[in-house]
């Protein structure tokens, strides 16, 4: 059989999986099936290895998945990374500081976990349930962490949040920006967060990997996201597809648009470029 593409990237929350967190049965059988015809079927989240792995092995998805927005490739099989990049010590350190003196909540991320001081809203506990966090460190590790995130509802909007991250470090690092609203069960939630990320291309680390492990060129690669750290990859795979659900700069980085996430659109998506005769 012929066809233009030989490889799928898929975003997890609000794109591989629906609003209750599900994976549709429809979507894991097109997967399954694409895998069955030579497809590499990937993963680009980010969730951390630990969150990203039951997704990954309840799918079948054979290939190692991007997780921390880029910066590690994890074997959600073998249970180890094959690639991971850290947070300079020093960044962390300034970051973490800046945060307490502006009453903004940090997320350290590193393998075995996250810490966070005690939250003092009901919005940041609800916004913490989503990491699993150890709360109510003091004293934050700073060594080895493969994310730090500030999350504040203290700024006008997520853009005054992403200049003062930016002026405050000190180092080249990879910035994602998201509402918490975003997140289907923080949809009424006032709060915004900036990751910070080692120095790394985001998700189009998963284009790079292709090319590189599967000798699959960026042209060849289909990249399936909803929010703005879907954009890299979106832009960098030769089909950049943004969900019905998507944000606004998604979509305008996307080449087309399908359904939304509750609907069967990633399922409708994979037989027509991989399936259909």
């Amino acid at each position: 059989m012929s066809r233009d593409y030989d490889a799928i990237v898929l975003d997890v929350d609000g794109t591989l999986l629906n609003d209750d967190s599900a994976l549709p049965p429809r979507t894991q059988e097109a997967l399954q099936a694409a895998q069955g015809a030579g497809v590499v079927v990937m993963v680009a989240t980010g969730r951390s290895d630990k969150t990203t792995a039951p997704v990954v092995r309840e799918a079948g998805i054979e290939a190692p998945c991007v997780v921390y927005n880029g910066g590690g490739i994890y074997d959600a099989w073998q249970r180890r990374m094959l690639e991971q990049r850290h947070v300079p010590g020093r960044a962390v350190e300034r970051l973490v500081a800046h945060a307490r003196e502006r009453g903004i909540l940090p997320v350290v991320s590193r393998l075995e976990g996250h810490y966070a001081p005690t939250p003092r809203t009901s919005h940041q506990r609800r916004a913490l349930s989503a990491y699993r966090v150890r709360m109510g460190l003091e004293a934050l590790p700073t060594r080895e962490i493969h994310r730090i995130t500030l999350i504040t509802a203290g700024h006008s909007g997520v853009g005054a949040l992403l200049v003062e991250v930016r002026q405050v470090l000190d180092t080249p690092a990879h910035l994602t920006y998201f509402s918490m609203k975003e997140l289907p069960y923080l949809r009424d939630s006032p709060l915004h967060a900036v990751d910070v990320q080692p120095r790394c291309r985001g998700k189009a680390e998963a284009v790079r990997f292709l090319r590189e492990r599967y000798g699959i060129p960026a042209d060849r690669v289909v990249a399936v996201g909803d929010a703005n750290n879907d954009i890299e990859m979106l832009e960098a795979a030769g089909l950049g597809v943004a969900m019905g659900n998507a944000s606004e700069d998604a979509l305008a980085a996307a080449d087309r648009q399908i359904g939304d996430n509750n609907s069967d659109a990633v399922s409708q998506l994979i037989d027509e470029l991989f399936l259909a005769p």
